[in-house]
């Protein structure tokens, strides 16, 4: 990335806005969204706040740049960032490790972890790893012991996630605890080679990869690890689905792809037949929204929705399926769907 596009993150991870960044650095403020465009181009990042927040975690973003800090920026441009949580990181510990690349980092959507010293229970296998705000690993841990343990549902759960974490090649000493609405994942990644694919896999399927087995699409995800050769400690907490709810099952084009420029096909799948006639295509702050040719077409078995749309090079896309205001996508007997989010990029 450019110097200019590192500065304008830096100022993301500090508590700025792409308005007081852009006051702050003598830029128009299209001229800050064009750098932050093209960083996200150029690492595969969701959104440009995961990526601020990630490079900030990984220390690459220390240099002295000469601005105000956030506290100085006037009420009227608050800060849209959470804070890092503070504490004394351990001799030995890094935010992130075993060199998990730009993109990588940018995709660890819950929050970057990392240990403390004191102030944390210690746990035998993950030490007082915890994560910014709001995704906090210390109160899940404790919440996840805390709750009566529905044991009907959560000694399956649990053998669900032991098998799928399990598959990923190089997770060792896999933990899986569940209570009543809310399951623990916690293992650690052997070093080596392999071990960015594996920690990349573990999240992907921690976000993504287990709405099939009964769980919301809200999951949260933590990364830490030290210099002993036991390589990254990860924790995802994952949260029980309502029986009745549709969910999303897939989307065109799929999560983070990158499409040619042009006329392309924006389209979402559910897992059950769904109302006709009945949808919320919504806006996301993470990305612009497309030009589409208006009404979405519904597919014979009533599970899919299609809407032909046109891509602009080098712009990010987001869109959401229902959020809290819009739920217009509804089961046949009008359960609104759970909220889900695409976002994608179309190719310079």
């Amino acid at each position: 990335m450019t110097e200019a596009e590192r500065q304008i993150l830096a100022l993301l991870a500090a508590g700025h806005t792409a308005k007081t960044a852009a006051a702050a650095l003598g830029l128009s403020v299209h001229g800050v969204n064009e750098r932050l465009r093209e960083a996200r181009r150029k690492t595969g990042a969701g959104s440009s706040r995961d990526l601020a927040r990630a490079l900030a975690a990984q220390e690459i973003c220390d240099e002295k740049i000469g601005v105000a800090p956030v506290a100085a920026v006037s009420p009227e441009a608050g800060p849209d960032l959470p804070q890092r949580a503070a504490g004394t990181a351990r001799k030995g510990v890094r935010p992130m490790v075993l060199g998990l690349g730009i993109a990588a980092a940018a995709v660890l959507l819950g929050g970057i972890g990392w240990q403390q010293e004191r102030g944390q229970a210690t746990d035998p296998l993950l030490g007082s790893l915890v994560v910014d705000k709001p995704h906090d690993a210390a109160a899940l841990h404790e919440r996840v012991r805390r709750e009566a343990r529905d044991a009907g549902w959560a000694a399956p759960a649990e053998t669900r996630l032991m098998n799928r974490f399990g598959m990923i090649d190089g997770v060792n000493s896999l933990r899986v605890l569940c209570g009543t609405d809310i399951c623990e994942v916690a293992g650690r990644i052997a070093p080596g080679g392999t071990a960015n694919a594996a920690l990349l896999e573990v999240q992907q399927v921690a976000f993504s990869g287990v709405q099939t087995l009964g769980f919301t699409n809200e999951s949260s995800f933590s990364v830490g690890g030290d210099d002993t050769g036991q390589g990254a400690a990860f924790v995802a907490y994952l949260y029980r689905r309502a029986a009745d709810v549709p969910y999303v099952v897939a989307t065109m084009p799929t999560m983070h792809a990158t499409i040619a420029p042009g006329p392309f096909t924006l389209g979402v799948t559910f897992d059950r037949p769904m109302q006709p006639g009945s949808f919320s295509f919504v806006k996301s702050d993470r990305g612009a929204y497309p030009e589409c040719d208006g009404t979405p077409r519904q597919s014979a078995d009533g599970r899919g929705f299609t809407m032909q749309c046109t891509a602009v090079a080098g712009q990010a896309y987001s869109i959401g399926f229902n959020n809290a205001q819009a739920r217009n996508f509804k089961s046949l007997d009008g359960v609104p769907a759970e909220p889900s989010l695409l976002s994608f990029d179309a190719k310079r």
